[in-house]
């Protein structure tokens, strides 16, 4: 069976973002209880939501989640790769390795049309004047991706479509170079990926909702805390 090392290096090749819940011994002989594992693995603009100094969306959850679940993060900057078959059979992938975790896909978000071509413009090099990518070239990968989870069966937060209804003033303001996300950006990704989670995964809401507690729990029934005797 293909190793959790392999297949989180072929998650790093995907167009969008993906998300796996599922819970795993976190020691078989420790005493510690099954604790919730929440995968995310995708380009630079998940590699960057780890960031405390943005308020990353990732390291919103790892704070709200702390004692509830593991965020493990693997993502790779600038490494791209073909879009809807091989996302597929990158959710293909994991699901033969992890058949019971719960997967949603996130797509492309919108890209700011006037910071890639000032970008572009300042440039120094040969590419300079060339414009790398525009909202409108964004659309594309966003609907395959929609399209590639429908196919796969797996759930899907479409946030193409979300920021692209926005005006166009309203959806720049939330990015840094018209690509990644400033501090509101990452707001709005968090509490977007938080009420799907609570809408396809109620489960795995209620896991990451739910405190674990370490493994001193075994004697907490034995010598509960009682606030009079402690000093």
């Amino acid at each position: 069976m293909t190793s959790f090392r392999g297949l989180l290096k072929y998650f790093t090749v995907a167009a969008c973002v993906l998300c796996s819940v599922k819970t795993v011994s976190a020691a078989s002989d420790s005493g510690f209880k099954n604790r919730t594992t929440v995968l995310l693995a995708g380009d630079s603009i998940m590699e960057q939501a780890t960031e405390p100094s943005v308020d990353g969306f990732i390291s919103l959850l790892a704070g709200r989640y702390s004692r509830s679940a593991d965020m493990i993060v693997r993502a790779l900057s600038g490494y791209n790769t073909s879009t809807s078959k091989n996302l597929i059979k990158i959710v293909e992938k994991f699901q033969a390795v992890a058949p019971d975790s719960k997967m949603m896909m996130v797509t492309p978000t919108h890209v700011g049309d006037a910071a890639r071509k000032k970008f572009a413009a300042e440039r120094t090099d040969s590419k300079k004047g060339l414009l790398d990518r525009s909202n409108a070239m964004m659309k594309p990968y966003a609907r395959a991706c929609v399209e590639a989870a429908k196919e796969a069966g797996v759930s899907v937060l479409d946030l193409y479509s979300h920021f692209d209804a926005m005006t166009v003033t309203a959806r720049d303001k939330l990015l840094v170079d018209g690509v990644h996300f400033n501090a509101a950006g990452h707001l709005v990704v968090d509490e977007k990926l938080r009420a799907t989670i609570l809408k396809e995964f109620p489960e795995v809401n209620d896991l990451l909702d739910t405190y674990q507690f370490p493994i001193v729990s075994r004697w907490m029934k034995d010598d509960p805390y009682v606030p009079e005797t402690t000093k």
